[in-house]
């Protein structure tokens, strides 16, 4: 028995008239009359002859006591007086069993003299005052004729009659037993799994489980008995018990048993003897062996009987729906682990597969026996669903209870619909209620398993917890609807063509920029069709090259809508491929780029212009000097002079051609130093080495630079390395992080020339290079004369976005 804790509290006082509106004159007998039974016999009984009196003499705490609780539908009873007499309602009628309607008026520890031991003190303590509060005490009570293990939670609450004495004390209850048992049960299937799990032989695996039935219901004898596959013998295969018992261990023939006996267990029935001596088929059956009551619990696998467990009591007993249970638990655990011992490679491999995958969808794995209304769950309930074992009741209505009341019909009538037809299948998405209140988004399966008749006798399923993957769905949802957003704000549409079946999918916007209404069908050769005859080849070869190089497809065409107009589109995608390698499908966008390609033609022509007219410009200014550095009559700028301004003339033509090249956007700073030095290689190209990473230059720097290239190459032409045959001149740059942006450092080198003097005044060429040069770079110029040759060292910042490409040029000599 449990150790019975108190709980104090201080005793009831006065009437319980300001929970309920007192009752004067001949309505204080109208809740007598109403529709509970109990209320109807207590008007009836003869209570001038019971300690408390006549009802009309009964004082009104009492009348106030049996108003709140025949109104109840919670289990209740008052016990009145020194001789604790009894009233109960309707629900404590059940709780009674075969104790009512004898127990009304009776004294209370007289009802109840087989736990009189047990309820006695508790009894004195609220007669003295004292609360008492149990949430769970376990009685033995006797109220069916058979001693019944029980479970009860309770409050006994002390009552004062009118004269302030306690006269009495007031009890709502709740019998806990199923929930208890529930308890019991899985703890005990978690006892007999962690035993039968290290097992291996079949003899001691089966003796250490009958073991514990044993132990877990108390009984001197257990065996364990396998049924052949034609059902013609039992063999037991191992037991355990005490000396009262004989040994069953041996194999039994079916046709040498009681028919009854052997009928009961081909159908998957409980063979129940609660007497042996009661029942003369009991002593003709062989495996009594002198047991004062017997059961056999059979369990069955694909509609067919495959083992039953054989239990036996020393004397008289009634076997519990508990004891079945549990019995059919060993039965069916010692058939698995029978199983896995007889291929215990195969069940171990079984096993971890089974425990990744559950790791892996961490589903709640249910087991619903549809004949007891009871449930089973994995651990993975109390795990994903935040419940303690205390708070899940075995039973189906706790499960359908948990379900959202918004959801709750739908699924119950889905899920008895499957179970009342011949289906076997059952899903249904739903919320489920966790152990901390919040509701968790589920995906639940179930199996139907049907007896031979086709009624459903058992439910397995899984609960998969699929709440992220909502939440996941409906982000991916709102990216996308942002997304398509995005695509129709910036005039984009999306398409994605199938390379395995040439079926393309696009969004509203793509078909109106190839001039489709948006709800119109458009295929790939829809498509095709609407492209210019003259960019057709073109568009087809750039998908492909796209393909066949992995790389991404970027290409403008035009396409002639169906009223006539030519349209510019703008198709930008990336082909995917397969493990293998292989291309499945090309996706991108579509835009509509007629206005910037008109105005990219017109820009063109601007520009052509203007580069035609400022060479007409420089063809005039190389007029115009040639006419003032003229010599006449000894009058005139000398020919020298007039040559070199000619070459600088004839240098910033050729860098403004670089420039107009790139549509006067930059320039590559290879092309500029190339350009620069070709008037001066002549026919020996080996005279200079150029060398250094591609960049790209700013118009403006690109001038100045082209500009110092000259002059440093008609000075070295002159004087330096260019002036003799052997003379080498190298040009090399690097690109630098300087702070927080790059730099370029550009040096210009001469070897193999005459020995070099620093001049002892600078000419315009120096001062155009190291003034003019450091302005318009800002940045720095150095130029050394050193006597092995001039060295001329530029250092610019370079910040342009895209101003410098990775890859590194060979060496031009």
């Amino acid at each position: 028995m449990l150790a019975l804790a108190f709980r104090m509290a201080p005793p009831y006082s006065g009437s319980m008239s300001d929970m309920l509106q007192q009752a004067s004159g001949k309505d204080r007998e109208r809740w007598l009359a109403g529709e509970s039974d109990m209320g109807r016999r207590i008007a009836r009984h003869d209570w001038a002859r019971s300690p408390i009196g006549s009802l009309s003499r009964w004082p009104q705490p009492l009348r106030t006591l049996v108003d709140v609780l025949v109104n109840s539908t919670q289990p209740m009873f008052v016990a009145w007086g020194p001789h604790r007499v009894l009233l109960y309602n309707d629900a404590y009628a059940g709780i009674l069993a075969g104790k009512h309607p004898a127990a009304l008026g009776q004294d209370f520890l007289d009802v109840w003299d087989e736990i009189r031991a047990d309820l006695a003190p508790i009894v004195d303590a609220a007669y003295a005052g004292r609360a008492v509060h149990m949430d769970d005490i376990e009685l033995m009570m006797n109220r069916r004729g058979f001693p019944e293990r029980t479970h009860f939670a309770f409050s006994y609450t002390p009552v004062n009659g009118e004269d302030g004495e306690v006269a009495g004390f007031f009890c709502p209850c709740n019998e806990i037993t199923g929930q208890v048992l529930g308890e019991r049960r899985l703890r005990f299937q978690a006892r007999l799994d962690e035993r039968l799990h290290p097992l291996d032989d079949l003899e001691a695996l089966v003796v250490a489980a009958s073991e514990l039935l044993a132990a877990e219901i108390e009984v001197p004898h257990v065996a364990y008995a396998r049924i052949d596959a034609g059902q013609r013998y039992m063999l037991v295969k191992g037991e355990w018990g005490d000396a009262g018992i004989a040994p069953l261990k041996g194999r039994y023939a079916f046709d040498a048993l009681v028919p009854g006996f052997v009928d009961a267990l081909r159908a998957g029935r409980p063979v129940i003897v609660p007497d042996t001596a009661a029942e003369p088929a009991a002593d003709a059956s062989a495996f009594h062996r002198g047991a004062g009551a017997f059961l056999a619990v059979p369990i069955t696998k694909d509609a067919e009987v495959v083992a039953t467990v054989l239990v036996h009591a020393s004397g008289r007993r009634i076997w519990s729906e508990a004891d079945i249970d549990i019995a059919r638990d060993m039965a069916g655990r010692v058939w698995s682990a029978l199983a896995r011992a007889r291929a215990q490679t195969a069940a171990k491999e079984t096993s971890e597969r089974y425990r990744v995958a559950a790791l892996a969808t961490n589903d709640a794995i249910w087991d619903w026996d549809l004949q007891n209304n009871s449930v089973l769950w994995n651990e993975a309930l109390f795990v994903t669903h935040r419940f303690v074992p205390g708070d899940v009741e075995p039973t189906g209505d706790w499960w359908i209870d948990h379900i959202h009341p918004d959801d709750r019909e739908r699924v119950d009538m889905s899920i008895h619909a499957v179970i009342d037809s011949d289906k076997e299948h059952w899903a249904e998405s739903y919320r489920f209620r966790r152990g901390d209140g919040s509701y968790a988004d589920v995906l639940d399966r179930g199996y139907v398993v049907r007896d031979r008749q086709g009624v459903a006798v058992r439910m397995i399923g899984a609960m998969l917890d699929i709440t992220e993957q909502k939440r996941i769905d409906a982000a991916l949802r709102a990216g996308e609807e942002r997304l398509s957003f995005a695509l129709d704000a910036g005039g984009l549409g999306a398409w994605e063509l199938d390379l395995q079946t040439g079926e393309l999918t696009t969004s509203t916007h793509c078909r109106e920029n190839f001039g489709k209404p948006g709800n119109a069908p458009f295929s790939y050769a829809d498509l095709l069709a609407t492209i210019h005859p003259e960019d057709r080849a073109r568009q087809q070869e750039a998908v492909e090259r796209a393909i066949a190089g992995q790389h991404d497809l970027n290409i403008d065409y035009r396409v002639v809508w169906p009223d006539g107009q030519t349209r510019w589109i703008n198709v930008r995608g990336r082909p995917a491929f397969d493990e293998t390698g292989q291309p499945v499908l090309i996706a991108g966008v579509s835009l509509d780029v007629t206005h910037r390609t008109l105005a990219d033609q017109h820009q063109r022509l601007l520009i052509d212009e203007l580069n035609h007219r400022v060479k007409n410009t420089l063809a005039t200014i190389q007029s115009i000097a040639m006419q003032t550095f003229r010599h006449e009559d000894g009058v005139g700028a000398p020919p020298e002079q007039r040559d070199l301004f000619e070459s600088r003339l004839m240098a910033l033509a050729k860098v403004h051609d670089v420039l107009t090249r790139e549509n006067w956007e930059g320039a590559r700073l290879r092309d500029v130093v190339l350009e620069a030095v070709a008037a001066h290689c002549g026919g020996d190209q080996a005279a200079f080495t150029v060398q250094g990473p591609d960049a790209r230059l700013a118009p403006r720097i690109a001038l100045s630079l082209s500009m110092a290239l000259h002059e440093l190459c008609t000075n070295a032409a002159k004087y330096g390395a260019l002036s003799v045959a052997d003379g080498q001149v190298s040009i090399r740059w690097v690109v630098e992080q300087a702070g927080d942006g790059r730099c370029l450092r550009l040096v210009w080198r001469e070897q193999g020339g005459p020995a070099v003097r620093t001049p002892s005044r600078k000419g315009f060429g120096s001062r155009l290079i190291e003034r003019q040069l450091g302005r318009e770079l800002r940045g720095t110029v150095e130029l050394r004369f050193e006597p092995t040759g001039v060295i001329c060292t530029i250092n610019a910042p370079v910040a342009d976005p895209g101003t410098i490409a990775p890859a590194t040029l060979p060496s031009v000599k």
